[in-house]
């Protein structure tokens, strides 16, 4: 088993890389992750509300508004829109 203190190459922290509950509240977050959606299609609120809405595959299908109710959902959206900010899918 890979020591977990060393980086897995794949440019997403494992599980134990990351502290979810306690860091932030979810409502913290959420605006968080609302500010990176909207600089994802550059201050377009219209269509940041609307991909936010929209289920995507990479996402299990699941629409990123929905991801909200958890730290570690959240967690798995920022990764996903920080891939795409970097033009790196999965």
């Amino acid at each position: 088993m890979p020591d977990q203190t060393e980086p897995n190459n794949t440019g997403v922290p494992e599980s134990g890389d990351v502290n979810f509950p306690g860091q932030q509240s979810l409502s913290e977050l959420k605006s968080v992750v609302w500010s990176e959606a909207l600089d994802l299609f550059e201050g377009n609120e219209k269509e940041a509300r609307e991909w936010m809405s929209r289920n995507r595959p990479f996402l299990g299908n699941m629409a990123p508004e929905d991801m909200l109710d958890s730290h570690e959902n959240i967690h798995r959206l920022r990764c996903f829109i920080q891939q795409i900010q970097r033009g790196v899918l999965p």
